[in-house]
């Protein structure tokens, strides 16, 4: 997670947002293609790396024909398919509308509900309580988004903690 997120902070805005906790805000400082695919890229790189994702939307990803076998878990909660990352471009356009909330959780407990009102503390608390890997919630027009990191799996510059002991 560390090199993703070196990588998106060469085309957006990265800030850490605590000295406590792994949490950053990513804003697109400009309208950018450059920003744009900086995004995309981001995006894509954590659908071919990290599976079981799961995405809480509004839209109906089957009704608006987005690719992949997507198999709803709960109201609004998706289980993202590994083939989309060969449709990041489509996925992207998809959530352009922000309001979306996609997270690594395990298969025996996808569903995960947080209301995010800008309490880092209780973001994180919430993720260690339901084994939340890492989350990324998009507000309205898809600017910013957030990325927290579960502590228990990784360090505050994003790095992996090794979990085999």
């Amino acid at each position: 997670m560390n090199n993703l997120l070196n990588q998106l902070s060469k085309t957006s805005r990265t800030t850490h947002l605590s000295e406590f906790v792994p949490a950053w805000q990513v804003d697109l400082a400009r309208f950018t293609n450059e920003a744009l695919e900086g995004r995309k890229a981001f995006l894509g790189a954590i659908l071919r790396s990290s599976h079981p994702l799961y995405l809480n939307y509004s839209e109906d990803p089957m009704e608006d024909q987005i690719p992949g076998k997507w198999i709803e878990v709960g109201k609004h909660v998706w289980r993202i398919p590994p083939e989309i990352s060969s449709y990041v471009d489509i996925l992207y356009r998809w959530l352009s509308y922000g309001n979306w909330l996609l997270y690594k959780s395990s298969p025996e407990s996808p569903v995960w509900r947080f209301a995010w009102r800008g309490d880092i503390n209780g973001i994180i608390e919430s993720m260690v309580r339901a084994n939340i890997q890492f989350c990324i919630y998009a507000f309205h027009d898809n600017d910013p988004w957030f990325i927290f990191l579960n502590p228990q799996y990784f360090d505050m510059s994003g790095a992996a903690r090794d979990r085999t002991h």
